[in-house]
């Protein structure tokens, strides 16, 4: 695969990739060739990763290139410069990281055919934008430069460049927030019954699945979850800012919620479903589970890259009703 590094000859203030004397342009190996590689699979990073670089740089003159001067610039906001770590001197104010002979002994003198390797690292920082800003489809770039005064012979030039962009998408995130309420704070839905529960009455209540998207488009999203023990789906539901409603399947006893696509920044599509709660016996005195394995799946519209997470358990712990907890909403009663 071509990592379309290219090579830059500086003629007269003129940039050429390949020069020759009779200033034709050559698609042969560039004299200096340099490369930027990172860790990342599918060069996709997120926010508050460490992400490794190899700067490799070789020579394919047919003479020795002496006193290589290797760098790298950084080419946006979410590099974090003070994580920077390796063998290069970094000047703050043009984002760049510099290496010499002094650092690194086989740039004195690079043979023809031979190559160095220069690894680095750097931190990207946490978060996408403050509240109310949009970002979305963020690209970060590397640029590896190297330069050396000797010019091979066949070539007319003040010196020998090479250089290569690299280019790390900025992948998004996916947000659920789930929310458990007794007291239905919307006018859609009503919930009756005893509070805390009690063994062989029922009590409804309702769920809430919120969902947002940071730094990217979201598309294809799927939340799946499981009813908890003496759960049962009424059937009665609501949804703001979209048009996509949950489903029940009473086979697997699993309510799922298909979105097609989610845009950042967008008003969060929300979705609320009621169930109901009968206890058994053998629950008395003990916690219960609205529902298990939370999971959501769905496709970064930018990078291609699939997200997905799993929640644990949303469990009366959770209720989000004002001192639920401390009037023992959270255990069942004889």
């Amino acid at each position: 695969m071509p990592f379309g590094a290219k090579a830059v000859l500086s003629v007269s203030g003129s940039e050429y990739e390949i020069a020759s004397k009779n200033n034709s342009i050559s698609v042969g190996a560039s004299p200096l060739e340099v490369i930027v590689l990172s860790d990342k699979k599918e060069d996709v990073a997120h926010p508050g990763d460490d992400v490794k670089f190899t700067m490799r740089i070789q020579n394919n003159a047919s003479i020795p290139l002496r006193e290589v001067v290797a760098s790298a610039k950084f080419n946006g906001a979410h590099f974090d410069l003070s994580s920077l770590e390796g063998s290069g001197s970094l000047n703050d104010a043009t984002r760049t990281y510099t290496w010499t002979a002094a650092r690194i002994s086989e740039l004195e003198r690079l043979e023809p055919g031979r190559s160095v390797e220069i690894p680095f690292s750097i931190s990207l920082r946490n978060g996408y934008a403050p509240q109310g800003v949009v970002q979305k489809d963020i690209e970060l770039q590397v640029v590896g430069m190297a330069a050396s005064a000797t010019v091979p012979p066949e070539l007319t030039a003040q010196q020998t460049i090479g250089t290569h962009t690299y280019t790390l998408k900025l992948g998004g995130v996916l947000n659920l927030l789930p929310l458990v309420f007794y007291a239905e704070p919307s006018e859609e839905i009503r919930n009756i019954g005893p509070v805390p529960p009690r063994v062989g009455q029922e009590t409804q209540f309702t769920i809430h699945w919120k969902l947002s998207a940071q730094g990217t488009d979201a598309q294809n999203i799927q939340i799946r979850a499981s009813l908890g023990r003496g759960m049962e789906w009424t059937g009665k539901l609501s949804v703001l800012n979209t048009e996509s409603a949950p489903r029940y399947n009473s086979q697997t006893q699993e309510v799922i919620w298909e979105i097609p696509n989610i845009t950042a920044g967008s008003a969060a599509p929300e979705a609320i479903f009621q169930i109901i709660f009968t206890p058994a016996s053998n629950m008395a005195g003990s916690q219960y589970t609205f529902l298990e394995d939370i999971r959501f799946t769905g496709t970064d519209a930018f990078t291609g890259t699939k997200l997905s997470q799993e929640f644990r358990t949303l469990d009366s712990r959770d209720m989000a009703d004002a001192n639920a907890l401390q009037n023992g909403y959270d255990k069942v009663r004889p």
